[in-house]
């Protein structure tokens, strides 16, 4: 089956960036087939701060602003948007030029010691969820997973507010989904304290360090948590549910935010 006919039996319409056809040869039993498959591009993207390279992304092509401001505030080197006085990208180079307002050289310089948390701060959100909506936001999340029904090959991550769908993204790398969701935040000066988050991945401790730096009190995860991160989010003051599909879920920490 060609590109074109998968798209459309998906209902895809249009272009779908991040995804390329590649020729394949399929084994079904004695047979041998050969065709053509969509799978998810990746390149990378050389994140150079104040003239020094500071991080190389291996990431999907699409939405590298909100990339690049997400990483640099989950690495603690911004805290806003504003404090960037210099965002420039060129995809064809897989380069971003990253120039800040004020140094943060202990962040820049990494923080042996310190542990996964310590730039995450404690969760205290009054937001509450129902069962009704945990399977609501996974459903949202499934039906918005185009390029993963297509390739198998990327994440997603959907950050509802209030009941409402806000930002949606995808990427081949889970930690890039988070980085691009807390970029658009950071972007359109969303707070991100009462935001509940749905996601493809599996819930571990870098998962949650980053998700407790944004303040998100709920992440709804398709897959399975770890018991470090659950330790963290309990800590934290985080609610995971996880296996969340299928019209089930299981709510780990924090369930008062579910159980009242």
């Amino acid at each position: 089956m060609s590109q074109r006919e998968l798209m459309s039996g998906l209902g895809v319409t249009g272009g779908l960036g991040g995804i390329v056809p590649r020729p394949v040869r399929k084994v079904s039993g004695p047979r041998v087939f050969a065709g053509e498959d969509l799978v998810a591009e990746e390149y990378s993207l050389t994140v150079v701060c104040h003239g020094e390279p500071y991080a190389t992304l291996q990431c999907s092509p699409g939405q590298e602003r909100y990339l690049v401001l997400g990483h640099l505030a989950s690495e603690g080197l911004i805290a806003t948007a504003g404090e960037v006085s210099r965002l420039d990208i060129d995809t064809s180079l897989g380069l971003a030029w990253v120039e800040t307002s004020q140094a943060r050289p202990d962040a820049a310089a990494g923080s042996p010691g310190r542990g996964l948390c310590w730039l995450s701060r404690r969760i205290d959100s009054r937001v509450r969820l129902t069962r009704d909506e945990i399977r609501r936001f996974a459903r949202a999340l499934e039906d918005l997973s185009v390029a993963y029904r297509l390739t198998g090959g990327v994440h997603g991550g959907l950050l509802f507010d209030h009941g409402r769908e806000f930002c949606f993204h995808q990427d081949i790398g889970r930690h890039n989904v988070l980085d691009k969701l807390y970029g658009q935040c950071l972007a359109e000066g969303m707070a991100t304290d009462d935001l509940v988050l749905s996601f493809s991945g599996r819930v571990t401790s870098e998962v949650v360090a980053k998700l407790g730096r944004m303040g998100i009190p709920v992440v709804i995860a398709r897959s399975a948590p770890t018991s470090l991160a659950l330790d963290m989010a309990h800590e934290l003051g985080m609610t995971v549910v996880a296996f969340a599909r299928g019209g089930r879920c299981s709510v780990y920490t924090h369930a008062h935010r579910v159980f009242p």
